[in-house]
Formats: C-alpha cells, sequence, structure tokens
C-alpha cells in the first residue's frame, strides 16, 4: 500500500489513473484524427486551433500504411504498429509471453520485446498486469512466503510439552540400529535419545513408555504426521500415561521447530565422534545428550539440567572428598528441612526468571521475522472468501519432479483458525473442503486480470483430434498440398520456415507407413452399431468365445487399450496366443467379474482357472499407463531446450504399446527407479525407454539378439554406471555368466535437451520393423511433430531429415554377471564366494549372515 503524502494547497492535484478502457478509447481518438490528417493533408471537421497544433506536432511522429491501413509510430528511425484494440493487446501479450517461443519471460524482458515492434498507451502497466495473473508464471513462482506474524508455543513448566522426532536412517550399527527417536522438552530444553532397529510404530511405543518411566509422562507429546507417530498402538500408550496427543501440520515442520533443532545438533556432534564408517554413534548418544542437558541455552539463560531438577549435575572432575563427621540425628532432620524451603523458594524465583527470558527471547524471535520480511520473503494477508494457491509440498524423488508446478489451486479460503491456519475448497462445482489444514505460509493470493483471460480465450487451442482413423496421417499435414509446412496445432507460434518438411521423404506414407493391423490389434472381427448390440469374435484357433450384449467405446476399434471400460454379460477371455491387455481396464459384469490379467479361461469346460507364474507376480510389474492432462505435455513439449520428463516418457510409450499391443516391453520408466526394477524379466522381443545417469533417455532393446546381448541406441553414447547396468539385467535376466551391451552405431544429436525425442522415436521404428541405424531425423521438427502426436492421441513416424547427419561408432562391453540373480557387481554389495563352484554370490540373495 503506497502511503499518503502530503500535498501544498497551492499545488494542482494528482491527476488520477486512468483504466485501460479510457486509454484505449483516448489513444484512438487521437489516432483517428492523426490518419485523418496524413491521408487528407487537412483536419477533420469540429477541431480547434490548440486541438489543430496538437495534431500537427503528434502526425510528425507517425507514419501511415495505406496499403494495409495501420499506423505506425516512430522512435528513432525505428517504425512500431499503433495497437487500438483490448483484443489485439492481449494476442500481442499472449504472444510474447505465454507462447513456448515468449518463454514466460518477466516484465522487462517481455516489455523490452513487445516495444521494439508496437506501441500502445500504458504499455507498461498492462504488461505488468499480464505476467501478475498468468497462471503459468503463478503456480511455478518460486517465491518465499511466511505468515503475517510469529505465533510463539507458550508452556509454563517442565513436562508440559515434549517434542518427538526420529533421525535416520543412519549407517547400521553392528547391533542393528539405523534410527534415533529424540524426545525435548519445551520448558527446559532437556533431551532424551533412544536408538532403534526400525521406524516402525510399535519400536516408537516402547521409547515413549521408556520416556514416561524414567522422566514422568509429558502432559501433551508433539510429534508430525508420519505413521509411526499416529497409529494405534502410540494412543493406547498415550491412554495409558494420560498423556494428549498433537501433530503438526503436513509439511509444516516449523510447529515442531525446537526438536528439530535438537535433531540437527545431535547430527553434528555425532559426525565428530563416530569412527571412518560411521557405525558406532550408538555408542554416543549418552554423552551427547549429557553435554545438552548440561551446557547453558540461550532461551532460559539456564541448563535443562538444573531446570528439570533444581541443581547443577555432579561432575566427576569437580568432586572432592571431605571427611567430616555426621551430624547428630535430629540436627540432620532441621538441616534437610532448612535446604528444602530453599531449593522451593529458588525453584520459585528460577521459575519466575525462565518465564521472562523466554517472553524476551521470543519478542527477540519477532523483530528477527520481522527483517526476513524486509528482505522480500512475501507475506499475504489472507481472508475468508480470497482465492488462492497452495504450495505443492509433496517431496517429489522421480525424474522430472523438479519441473513440476510449485503452486496448485486455486482454491477458496472458507475458514481461518487462530493458530493461521486455512481451510480451503477447490473451485470446482460439487468440490469438498480439503481434509487438513493449510497454514498461512503455504498460500498465495491467485491473480486474474481481464486482460489475461482475453488473451486465453482469444488463443484456445482447437478441439482434439478424437475421430482419426487408424490409418490416417496423424499430424494436419496436407498430402496433397503443395506447401510442405506442418500446422502446428498448439496456441504457440512456432517457425514454420525451421519445420518445413519435405513431403516426398519425412512424411507419413500412407500406402506404407500404416499401423499394421495385423500386429497392432489382436486378430479380432469387431462389429459396431451406436446404441445397439455389439458382438465381438476373437479368432483363435482353438478358442471361440461370444459375448453378448458388449459395447466397446474405441476410437480406433482395438481391443488393446488402457484406458476403455468393457461392459459384458459373460466372463472375458484371455487366451494363450490373443491376450487383452486389462492393466488399467475396469471389467463390469452382471455376474461373474473375472481377472484377465491373471485368469485363462477355458474354453473345453467354461471354467476360470488361476493360473501364476512363479517369480513374476503381476503385482510387482509396473506398466506405462495413459496420462490424465496429454494438452499440458503438449505445451511443455514445445518448450525450447525443455527435458522431456517421465510423464512424457510414459505416455508416448503408452500411445505406442497402445498401437503396437503384440510388443512386449514398454514398462513405466519409474520402474526402474526402485531398488528392485518393477519390470516383466526375461522377455523376449522387447523394446523399452530408460533413463540413465539421472537426466538422459535412451532406448534399449533385444529384438534379434542372442539371449545375453541387449542394444543401447543413445544419442549422445553416454557412459552406464553400475545402477543404469542393474536395470538392464533386469529386462535381460539371462542365465548366462556375464551380458554383452552393444551401442550401434546411430545419429548424434545436437544439444543435450532432446534425447527424449530421439528415444521416442527410435521406439517407434523398432516397432515399425526399421533400423534406427539407418534412420536421419529432423531435429528441428522432432518437437511439433511429437506435440501433434500427443495431441491427436496417436504417434506416427517422425520426420527424416534430408541432410547428412553425424554418426556415433558401435561399441560392445561385455559385463560379468553373478549371483543366482544374474546381476552385475555394485560397489558396497556384500558378496561371498562359494567353497564348491567358486562363484559368487550375494549375502542378501542367499541369506547368509554377516559372521558365519
Amino acid at each position: 500500500m503506497v502511503p499518503e503524502i502530503e500535498q501544498d494547497p497551492k499545488s494542482e492535484p494528482q491527476p488520477e489513473k486512468k483504466s485501460r478502457k479510457d486509454r484505449i478509447a483516448e489513444q484512438k481518438e487521437k489516432c483517428e484524427r492523426i490518419v485523418h490528417y496524413l491521408q487528407h493533408g487537412k483536419h477533420p471537421e469540429g477541431l480547434t486551433k490548440n486541438q489543430q497544433r496538437v495534431v500537427r506536432a503528434q502526425a510528425k511522429k507517425y507514419s501511415l500504411d495505406e496499403a494495409n491501413n495501420e499506423l505506425y509510430y516512430i522512435v528513432g528511425g525505428v517504425q512500431k504498429k499503433v495497437v487500438l484494440t483490448v483484443e489485439e493487446i492481449g494476442e500481442i501479450l499472449h504472444h510474447h509471453h505465454s507462447n513456448a517461443m515468449g518463454g514466460h519471460s518477466g516484465v522487462n524482458a517481455t516489455l523490452n520485446k513487445i516495444s521494439n515492434h508496437y506501441y500502445w498507451n500504458g504499455m507498461k502497466e498492462d504488461v505488468q498486469e499480464y505476467i501478475m495473473s498468468c497462471h503459468q508464471c503463478q503456480v511455478y513462482s518460486k517465491i518465499k512466503t511466511q505468515a503475517p506474524e510469529l505465533i510463539p508455543i507458550k508452556v509454563k513448566g517442565a513436562l508440559e510439552l515434549v517434542g518427538i522426532d526420529l533421525i535416520g536412517p543412519l549407517p547400521t550399527t553392528p547391533d542393528g540400529f539405523k534410527y534415533v527417536c529424540t524426545f525435548t522438552d519445551y520448558f527446559t530444553k532437556f533431551v532424551d535419545f533412544y536408538p532403534i532397529k526400525n521406524k516402525s510404530a510399535d519400536c516408537v511405543a516402547k521409547c515413549i513408555k521408556k520416556f514416561t518411566c524414567r522422566w514422568g509422562a509429558p502432559a501433551r507429546l508433539l510429534s508430525d504426521q508420519g505413521r509411526e507417530f499416529v497409529a494405534k498402538i502410540n494412543d493406547e500408550v498415550c491412554r495409558e500415561f494420560g498423556i494428549k496427543r498433537s501433530v503438526t501440520s503436513a509439511y509444516h515442520p516449523q510447529t515442531n521447530g525446537l526438536d528439530e533443532r535438537t535433531n540437527q545438533t545431535l547430527k553434528h556432534r555425532l559426525s565428530k565422534l563416530v569412527n571412518e564408517h560411521q557405525n558406532n554413534w550408538c555408542d554416543f548418544l549418552d554423552e551427547v545428550a549429557y553435554s545438552i542437558r548440561t551446557q547453558k541455552q540461550a532461551t532460559t539463560k539456564y541448563t535443562p539440567f538444573f531446570l528439570m531438577f533444581g541443581r547443577n549435575p555432579n561432575s566427576p572432575q569437580m568432586m572432592t572428598v571431605v571427611e567430616d563427621s555426621s551430624p547428630a540425628p535430629d540436627q540432620l532432620e532441621d538441616l534437610l528441612d532448612e535446604q528444602v524451603g530453599e531449593r522451593t523458594a529458588l525453584a520459585e524465583d528460577v521459575h519466575k526468571q525462565v518465564l521472562s527470558n523466554v517472553e524476551i527471547a521470543q519478542e527477540k524471535q519477532k523483530k528477527q521475522f520481522q527483517k526476513r520480511m524486509a528482505k522480500g520473503v512475501k507475506t499475504f494477508n489472507i481472508k475468508v472468501g480470497d482465492t488462492i494457491f497452495k504450495k505443492q509440498m509433496k517431496n517429489v524423488s522421480r525424474k522430472g519432479g523438479k519441473m513440476e508446478p510449485i503452486w496448485m489451486g486455486p482454491y477458496r479460503v472458507t475458514e481461518i483458525d487462530k493458530n493461521q491456519r486455512a481451510t480451503l475448497i477447490p473451485l470446482n462445482d460439487g468440490a469438498v473442503p480439503l481434509k487438513t489444514k493449510v497454514p498461512y505460509d503455504q498460500l498465495r493470493p491467485y491473480m486474474t486480470s481481464e486482460l489475461y483471460d482475453i488473451a486465453q480465450r482469444d488463443t484456445a487451442m482447437p478441439p482434439r483430434c478424437n475421430n482419426m482413423s487408424p490409418h490416417a496421417p496423424i499430424s494436419n499435414i496436407d498430402v496433397n498440398h503443395k506447401d510442405d509446412t506442418i500446422t502446428n496445432t498448439n496456441t504457440n507460434t512456432v517457425d514454420t520456415t525451421t519445420d518445413t518438411v519435405d513431403t516426398t521423404t519425412n512424411m507419413v506414407d500412407t500406402t506404407t507407413n500404416k499401423v499394421d493391423t495385423t500386429i497392432n490389434t489382436v486378430d479380432t472381427t469387431i462389429t459396431n452399431t451406436v446404441d445397439t448390440t455389439i458382438t465381438n469374435t476373437v479368432d483363435t484357433t482353438t478358442n471361440t468365445v461370444n459375448t453378448n450384449s458388449n459395447t466397446v467405446d474405441t476410437t480406433t476399434n482395438k481391443v488393446n487399450t488402457n484406458s476403455k471400460k468393457v461392459n459384458t454379460n459373460s466372463n472375458m477371455v484371455d487366451t494363450t496366443t490373443n491376450k487383452v491387455n486389462t492393466n488399467s481396464k475396469k471389467v463390469n459384469t452382471n455376474s461373474n467379474t473375472v481377472d484377465t490379467t491373471t485368469n485363462k479361461v477355458n474354453t473345453t469346460t467354461n471354467k476360470v482357472k488361476r493360473k501364476n507364474k512363479v517369480g513374476k507376480s503381476k503385482r510387482n510389474i509396473l506398466h506405462c499407463a495413459a496420462n490424465a492432462n496429454p494438452e499440458k505435455l503438449v505445451s511443455t513439449i514445445l518448450k525450447k531446450n525443455y527435458w522431456l520428463t517421465d510423464e512424457h516418457m510414459d505416455h508416448g510409450q503408452w500411445l505406442i504399446s497402445k498401437q503396437f499391443p503384440k510388443m512386449k516391453g514398454f514398462h513405466s520408466v519409474l520402474a526402474f527407479e526402485g531398488k528392485t526394477p518393477k519390470v516383466e524379466k526375461g522377455l523376449k522381443d522387447f523394446v523399452q525407454i530408460v533413463n540413465i545417469g539421472g537426466n538422459h533417455w535412451v532406448t534399449v532393446t533385444n529384438i534379434g539378439c542372442e539371449e545375453n546381448r541387449i542394444k543401447v541406441y543413445d544419442t549422445l553414447y553416454r557412459s552406464m554406471s553400475n545402477t543404469d547396468k542393474i536395470k538392464l539385467a533386469a529386462l535381460l535376466n539371462t542365465s548366462l555368466e556375464s551380458m554383452v551391451i552393444e551401442w550401434p552405431s546411430l545419429q548424434i544429436q545436437e544439444g543435450d535437451s532432446d534425447c527424449g525425442l530421439f528415444a521416442m522415436a527410435i521406439a517407434l521404428a523398432l516397432c515399425n520393423g526399421q533400423d534406427p541405424c539407418q534412420q536421419a531425423y529432423d531435429q528441428s521438427a522432432m518437437r511439433v511433430h511429437l506435440a501433434t502426436c500427443f495431441h491427436c492421441e496417436e504417434i506416427a513416424v517422425f520426420p527424416l531429415s534430408k541432410v547428412k547427419c553425424k554418426r556415433s561408432k558401435s561399441v560392445e562391453v561385455t559385463e560379468e554377471l553373478f549371483c543366482h540373480c544374474r546381476m552385475p557387481y555394485k560397489e558396497g554389495d556384500f558378496m561371498i564366494e562359494c567353497s564348491n563352484c567358486l562363484q559368487w554370490f550375494h549375502r542378501s540373495c542367499d541369506k547368509v549372515p554377516r559372521t558365519v
């Protein structure tokens, strides 16, 4: 808010800020007079001499393009088109900011780009307003927020409030301990630590019982919302000792900030005491706890030990032996009564002093909080009824997670409690409020403007191509047209001079590159009649099952889809030769519901038999799936130098697998991120996109290879770590003692960010039976092509290049495999050698104890 400034009574009042409507109307009127003067050499009727003089002076700075009837403003010899309508302003702002080529630049950068070509009154104000209300800029802005004021936790006595938390996992000790359960009293700052072997609720419950039996039951126990703290067993322990439970807000550890600070101190001190293997930290927990208890605290000005017991501890170095005769029994009684009185009086004085010291410290912390506000940390006054964004606090560990939106929403605030936590409800019709309240520092206002709404309405994306036939060209390229440019269906403007495709070589040949229906669909005859009975006949040599009244919701008449619903009155069929992929398919039956992923139908007896292969449970396999918002993926694909994320790769693999249902592989790229890859092992002739090195996409396959050979199609040829080789070994699952990794000679991409595009193009070529080594793709046109394919929900052959490309050399590496699992050695693996066969095995695979 701008402070008011006292004005001199004699000075003229400042003019009020004009609205956009008034500014545009004023500029339009001025330009009409200038255009009339430039066209006819005279002024329009009704102008005063003063107005005519102004028009003549202004006309010197303008020029008129009579052919297009456009007015240009001349500054420094540069002509800038004059913009006269709000709609045109919105379109210009969208193109120079929201468009992929605009790059969502800041105010100054966007203003500089626009001012080089256009001019209108209030340009800077419009650019600022548009960018402030840009949805993408709001949800991705990295602003720091905090609550308007700091609310300290008030405690008045020992064990009134105790914080509990876990540290770990730490290096495993010889006794098997990996975690530390920490307790911190909020009044005395007294701490206690307990080593535990895992972070289960049972271990935490035992720690709570130990703390209570050793120091007394706390009145209230504060923890985060971890499952180990909110489990039933902990509720029962707290109920047994009369302890009240409190939990912090989700992703808001500041509530239990004192115990979080204790954890930092503990880890810092342990790190200075442990051995080179860091596995003896458990031996120093008591010593570190003692050092913290006997250290004077800056807040209370006393040691936690003194506030807890009313005295300082006896130090072994300072103890002296005093030989003195014991007093008489009656004198001893009087002496004890006197000392108790002194201790009680001292405790009362100390208690008052501690409360005063804590209050002073909290006021100091408030001032520091205000200083943070002055250093650029945003503070918003949120009120009930406001529309806001909520910060996305989830811990994203998967690839591409760092590019997730920072803010989610918008939401509406329905309630605010005394602890500065808001109850939110989405703006969707029929939405219900969020279950958990959100702290102030995770909220920011949702900004919108008329100008941004106009720009979004006028630049909306055309409807999706859901009515495409399986053999139609995927991109909207007119095959019979002489112009060879690809029309971009996205709202972003693309330079068509660089995205030109030669129709003779790069376009989809509608006669030869059509989707092979014998490969892409189950050998099935499907007759579709709208709103009538549909009969599906599965063509097999031994199995024929008739299903009546089946409604198949499909665009291309394919059986293999991962997102279609099939309603039947009888059982679905999963035969050996014709398998229906129903990873995410819902089958609603009137009588029986059959899991077609694991069950097979015996057509002779028409009975369902369960048959699972040992060690290949479908539950442990993570297949790729369709993305819920493909249009969002389209907008990001078109960004220059944008790395495709796991969401792009999974959606692309899903589209390819839908076109080639018999092709094996195509697991989710996230299936390789865990300790054990969640993939179907030992597949023959598979195609799979894999991430190596954390930031690079490659395509791997064993099509046409020997049992222990796998090909890696890498357009940058980056070396593989042992972790990456484990991914390949999991897919291959060979019984031989070595694995051969082959990098075929391949086109070398320019730059680093287009590896995902090449990986998808190569995967499609392999499915089409083409040799990727013989392909040379037009890298400049690949982004527009993939965006078009995503928009139309079908992948077409990527455009080829007529220019000769650089190629990598063919490389081959043999990797030795060990153990029953046939995996390469990874640094840190504990392996043992068999005395009979002299082969090496993982200790974990054979369950061999560490000491034999």
